[in-house]
This record gives structure tokens, C-alpha cells and sequence, in this order.
């Protein structure tokens, strides 16, 4: 792991139009890379523990979410970093499961304002994007290590090749269209359902703040990764020199920070507040009262 957190040496650094490239990890991006990892794993972490205590399981969702995209930008640091060649297993491996980050907030969401609801009949329906991705990796699995390597040097050196490599049964690109056209929905269904929710009590309106707050850390997170997707498609000359700008880097790591930084403190205040509701058990409210 050592090897995330290390400024990496390169005997020249590469110049686009004036930008610079990523040829080389400065001392600052390594910080935000390990920021970024540390907020995306240790809310991961945090939910889990919550949700052993709190014995709300819905919390399940929100892990999957958080422990997903923290996957994806591990896996994008290791390819601009050009690490993924010492990996090659891990690369192509999470194309299913970032399929099931907008469901699993949909559904977090939905099951956190409305407990009550039932899961639908055809519920299933929403892992077919998934099992689409997950038949589609088959092709890089049972590629022989030579043939794995080769198609990691293109794409560490031309990153525009993991939108249209032949390891797969369609162009690569077509996934990632998919999958942000799903995310659009998921997540405008996502807002129906917070606008939709009456919160006539103080802790409706407490709990409705908390869900307002994590649509809106995942809408900017989800703004600025689409926008980077639709850049690259649209604009297939530079797309290469897009994805492996210096400071795109920088930015794809800080609007994650924001996201993962965001739902980790909101954690630890969900912690104090169950610690705080444990401490008041067996005592009288008016104690209570003039401790709060």
C-alpha cells in the first residue's frame, strides 16, 4: 500500500496545449489520493459499524455505495499512476458493480424515508444492468497475462483506449454511457421521493436534512464525473489528454473527498447521537433535558 502514498519519479514530464500531464504524482495529489481513500474506506467502515448498532440494515445500501466509488477511484488513481501493471487483475473488475451505486442509494434513500415499503416485485430487474457488466469482464478473465498486459500498456499510455479496447463483447464506451443514463434516472427518482416525503416532526425534519444532504454531495459528485464522460465522448482527438490531465486528477479527487468527507462526519454525528440516546436510558427526561 505503501506505493498509493509515494510521490512517483518519471524522467519527463508530458505537455498538452500548455497542461500538464500526468506523468509523474506530485506530493499533493498523493495527499489527496489518500484523503480521498481514507474518507471513501472509513465511511464504509463507519456505516457498517452503525449499522450493527443501530440494527438498521438498510445501512447495507449506503456501504455498497460508498465502498464502490472509493473502488472506482482507486482504480482510476492506479491506471494515471500507471501502478495497474503491477495489478492487472483488478483492472476491468468493477464494471458490474458500478452499476449498483445509483440503485443502492435509490434505495437506501427510499427505504430511510419511507421504512414501511415493501421491496418490489420485480426488484431483480435492477441487477440486469449489473449481470450485463458482469458478462461482459469475461472476455479480459480468461485473456492470458501476455494479452492482459499489452492492453494495459495502451491503455496507461493512451487512457481514450479503455472507452473502446477489444477485451470485451461490445465497445467499452457504450457502458459508460449506460451507466450515467441510469444514474440520471435513479437519481431524479431519488429527488421525486425526497420532495414527495411530508415531515410533519422535528426528527422528519432532521432525518429529511441528512437524506437532503447526501443527494446533494452524490448530484455534484455525479455532475462532474458525467460531465467528464461526455467530454471525453464527444471530444475523441483530445479524449487521451483529458483523462490524463494533471489536473484532472486533482479535481476528480477533491469532488470526492467532498462526497466522502461529507457522509464521514455526518457519521460520526449520527454516533454521538446514538451514544448520546444510550447514556439517557434508565434516567429521567428532564435529566436528559438539561444535559442535551
Amino acid at each position: 500500500m505503501s506505493a498509493f502514498f509515494v510521490p512517483l519519479p518519471c524522467k519527463k514530464t508530458k505537455y498538452k496545449n500548455g497542461r500538464r500531464m500526468v506523468s509523474e504524482i506530485t506530493i499533493g495529489q498523493t495527499l489527496i489520493v489518500f484523503f480521498g481513500i481514507f474518507f471513501g474506506f472509513g465511511t464504509g467502515f463507519l456505516r457498517f459499524q452503525l449499522m450493527q448498532r443501530s440494527k438498521n440494515y438498510r445501512e447495507i445500501l449506503l456501504c455498497t455505495t460508498v465502498f464502490i466509488m472509493t473502488w472506482h477511484f482507486v482504480v482510476y488513481f492506479l491506471i494515471v499512476s500507471k501502478l495497474i501493471l503491477h495489478f492487472p487483475y483488478l483492472y476491468n473488475k468493477g464494471i458490474p458493480m458500478y452499476y449498483l451505486i445509483a440503485p443502492s442509494l435509490y434505495f437506501y434513500v427510499k427505504y430511510s424515508l419511507y421504512p414501511t415499503s415493501q421491496l418490489p416485485k420485480l426488484a431483480y430487474l435492477h441487477l440486469l444492468p449489473a449481470l450485463f457488466g458482469l458478462i461482459d469482464t469475461i472476455p479480459y478473465l480468461f485473456a492470458s497475462a501476455d494479452e492482459q498486459q499489452h492492453l494495459l500498456k495502451i491503455v496507461v499510455n493512451n487512457m481514450s483506449e479503455g472507452f473502446s479496447h477489444s477485451l470485451g463483447f461490445i465497445d467499452q464506451k457504450w457502458h459508460y454511457q449506460l451507466r450515467y443514463l441510469l444514474a440520471f434516472i435513479y437519481f431524479g427518482a431519488q429527488c421525486h421521493l425526497i420532495f414527495q416525503f411530508e415531515n410533519d416532526t422535528l426528527e422528519q425534519k432532521k432525518h429529511v436534512r441528512r437524506i437532503y444532504f447526501l443527494t446533494l454531495i452524490y448530484g455534484i459528485h455525479l455532475i462532474f464525473q458525467g460531465s467528464i464522460v461526455v467530454n471525453v465522448l464527444l471530444n475523441k482527438i483530445h479524449s487521451s489528454f483529458i483523462l490524463s490531465d494533471a489536473e484532472r486528477l486533482t479535481n476528480v479527487g477533491l469532488a470526492f473527498i467532498i462526497f466522502g468527507a461529507g457522509l464521514f462526519f455526518q457519521t460520526l454525528l449520527l454516533f454521538s447521537k446514538i451514544k448520546g440516546t444510550r447514556s439517557c436510558m434508565g434516567r429521567t427526561e428532564s435529566s436528559c433535558a438539561k444535559q442535551e
